[in-house]
């Protein structure tokens, strides 16, 4: 079994592959606001991380990451990670 990183949300939570960043969680099972979520930047994350001297996570805030939704027509939207969540994470380690 492949495996996968948990990220949650206020939402909720579901499961990533943790090499491909796609969504393992069947759709039936993922929180409603975040169904239309396809996959999230694992490797952006995995690059931030190395930046800041962080070792990344198994449970990731989606704030934290960028994400690639899927609308009905099959279009693809990309949603930037929350730098402030990432800049608040620095300063809370930090202190």
């Amino acid at each position: 079994m492949r495996k996968t990183i948990t990220v949650v949300s206020s939402h909720g939570r579901f499961e990533v592959d943790a090499l491909t960043g796609a969504v393992t969680t069947a759709i039936d099972d993922m929180p409603t606001p975040l169904a239309e979520i396809a996959r999230v930047n694992l490797a952006e994350y995995r690059q931030w991380c190395a930046s800041e001297g962080l070792t990344p996570a198994d449970i990731i805030d989606i704030l934290l990451l960028g994400i690639v939704s899927m609308d009905d027509q099959g279009n693809e939207r990309f949603e930037d990670p929350e730098w402030a969540a990432r800049s608040d994470l620095l300063l809370e380690i930090a202190a």
